[in-house]
Parts: C-alpha cells; structure tokens; sequence
C-alpha cells in the first residue's frame, strides 16, 4: 500500500502535559476519557533508588517484537520466559522507549517472553509489574492502574484484496464471519462482539498468519487488529499482495504499560511513566523509534478507499 500522508498522523505533541505519540489518526476521531477512578500514583519515598521492573512481553511488532525486531513474524512457537534470557530479548517502539526510560531514572528491567494472556495473569496475580502495551477495558482496570496512554493507534478491518465490502459502522458488519485474537480488547466493537454470530476466534501464536490462512481459504471474511501490526506484519512477510485495509475505525486506540495494583513495583512504575511522558528527551527516543520501526511510515499498503472513519 501506498504511504499515507503523515503530516497529520504523526504530530510530535497532543497537549501542554504529555507529548505522547499518535501513531495513526483520523480528524475526527476522539480519544476515549481514561476514567477518574485512580488519582495518579503518588512517586515513593524511596524512588531515587535503583528497582528492577518485572514486565512480560509477546510479539505485538512493532510494538513489542519480543523476540527481536529481525526475526520474521512466523515463528513456530514463542519462547517462554527463562532465566538465562538476555538482558534485552526484545525490540520494537514501545521496548526502545521503556529501556531508555529506565536508564534515565537508573531503574532496570527484567524481561519476561510469554503469551500475551499469561501476562496479564502475571501481572493480576502480582508476579509481574506490567505487561508492555495494551489497551484498557473494565476487566484489566481491576488489577491494573490506568494512568497516561504511551501512544495512541487504531484498529482497521483486512479482507481478500478483490473484497468490493468497505466497513461502514457496526451494521456493515452484521453478516461478516471476522477474526479475532482470544484474550484481546477491540475498543469500540467489544460490546458489539458480544452478540455477533460470526465470530471466528485465533489463540496461540502467530495469529495473523493464521489469520491471512483463515482468510485465504476463505473461512473468515475479514479480521480486525491495529493497522501498524498489520502492515509490519506484511511489509517483514512480503505478503501484502493478499490482502488489504477495507476501513479503519475512528475509535482512537489508547496503548498503556499500566502498572500492577498488587505487584511491589506497579505504582513506582507509573510514576516513572508519568515522568518520562513529560521528558523532551524521552519523547525524542519515541519519536526516533517510531520511524526506525516503521520506516517512517504509519501503514505501507493502499490507503482504505472506503468507510475509514466510520464509527463502530
């Protein structure tokens, strides 16, 4: 596909208080409120000395390539967490901006490769401080303290590329057998896949692989993920003649690394994140690894000619 402008995807700064980055956005779209439930985390007493953050990571590119961003995307199996993993067994935005987030405030991290579902077991039962980059929902809002997003993305529709269907809003896709990721969030369609018939589920690994098998023989119509995975996905694969984007949703994707409400370091974590959201420098190192991990651009295939912005 071809690059997209980015002028306006990819402003450097959304307000007086953060510059977080805005990894695709529509004008109309607007970012969901994160809620009041929490105050902010109040920075420890004890927050000049070292603390060694325990956070889980999946392939999530590129994100979270958990197993470094020069692997390609089909692995057969993901490697579970050991104890002679490398100190950093991962690339990819988020992992370049919470490694130098860390080194600024002279914290360390200890990485731990599992599933993605696993890692939100780890982190609600306190074994892990946080899993890097999600999205929020009422359910991870209970063992998880949601404060400022790191970056902000959307979710598009991908379908057979001589599919003539263009997402239209929630009623265009009432007679579509979609695929989705087991133990993931969809801002803006989960209430609605809670009673849609034609859900097709993926669990594991490497689930857009199976996702494009699913589409290819023609099990599944369309499946939704956040379009940067997406075109990573297929710019590493080469597999981008298969299939394209059939319309993006204007629900701004808000990506967390929200610390643990039961771990010992959850809430030292977020008053790192909340500092290091305010760092010129570490915007900078975001901004850089954005376009080292992308090549500088938000999606490289054809532009969704149709139903782009349309509500969920």
């Amino acid at each position: 596909m071809n690059p997209p402008h980015e002028a306006n995807r990819w402003p450097q700064k959304i307000s007086n208080t953060a510059a977080t980055l805005i990894l695709c956005f529509s004008q109309n779209a607007q970012a969901a409120p994160l809620g009041s439930e929490d105050s902010p985390s109040p920075l420890p007493q004890d927050s000049s000395s070292a603390t060694k953050f325990i956070l889980t990571l999946s392939d999530w590119c590129p994100f979270v390539c958990a197993m470094g961003q020069s692997s390609m995307p089909h692995k057969d199996k993901l490697k579970k967490a050991e104890p002679d993993l490398p100190s950093r067994p991962a690339e990819g935005i988020l992992v370049d901006w919470i490694t130098a987030t860390a080194e600024e405030y002279g914290h360390q991290i200890e990485w731990q490769v599992m599933p993605f579902v696993t890692g939100l077991r780890a982190v609600e039962q306190g074994k892990a401080d946080a899993v890097l980059g999600h999205f929020k929902n009422a359910e991870r809002a209970r063992y998880m303290i949601f404060e400022e997003p790191v970056i902000r993305s959307r979710s598009c529709f991908v379908g057979r590329r001589n599919s003539q269907w263009k997402f239209q809003g929630l009623n265009s896709l009432n007679e579509k057998r979609i695929g989705i990721i087991r133990g993931y969030t969809y801002p803006g369609f989960d209430e609605y896949f809670k009673t849609h018939k034609g859900l097709v589920y993926m669990h594991g690994d490497n689930e857009i692989d199976r996702l494009l098998r699913m589409l290819r023989l023609k099990r599944i119509d369309v499946f939704l993920e956040e379009e940067n995975v997406v075109s990573w996905y297929l710019r590493t694969s080469g597999r981008y003649k298969e299939v394209t984007f059939l319309g993006c949703s204007n629900v701004i994707n808000e990506i967390f690394v929200a610390g643990s409400r039961t771990s010992a370091n959850g809430r030292k974590l977020n008053a790192m994140i909340r500092k290091a959201l305010t760092n010129d420098r570490l915007n900078a190192v975001l901004e850089a690894s954005r376009v080292k991990h992308t090549q500088g651009q938000a999606r490289p295939l054809d532009e969704p000619k149709g139903g782009e912005t349309a509500q969920p």
